[in-house]
């Protein structure tokens, strides 16, 4: 069974969120690369130092919700994965779409 938390929906998230991370011994970690939220590289690379090759969730939105403009934005966020990562086929991309909230109502 995979245990997995989500990171602060902040693009710095807090040194207490990578100890739980770190006590819970994570294999997935939800990451952001949207609006609000950018994950950047050196988060990623914290994770690995604590954790054991775990599997990175990616939730994407694009900031036109178009589908040019989500593949663009997760194009940009693979770019932050430090490439044992993607090597070893631990991403996931997830389309952010929250119909509740209008932003996000026409996701691709």
């Amino acid at each position: 069974m995979r245990v997995g938390l989500l990171l602060d929906n902040l693009d710095t998230p807090a040194d207490s969120s990578f100890t739980k991370l770190a006590s819970m011994q994570a294999s997935a970690v939800g990451v952001l690369w949207t609006s609000g939220t950018k994950h950047r590289r050196w988060v990623y690379e914290k994770c690995e130092s604590l954790l054991a090759k775990p599997l990175y969730i990616i939730r994407v939105d694009g900031d036109d919700n178009t589908p040019t403009g989500w593949l663009n934005a997760a194009r940009d966020a693979l770019a932050e994965l430090p490439s044992p990562i993607l090597f070893d086929n631990r991403v996931r991309l997830a389309c952010q779409n929250e119909p509740n909230l209008e932003h996000f109502a026409n996701d691709p």
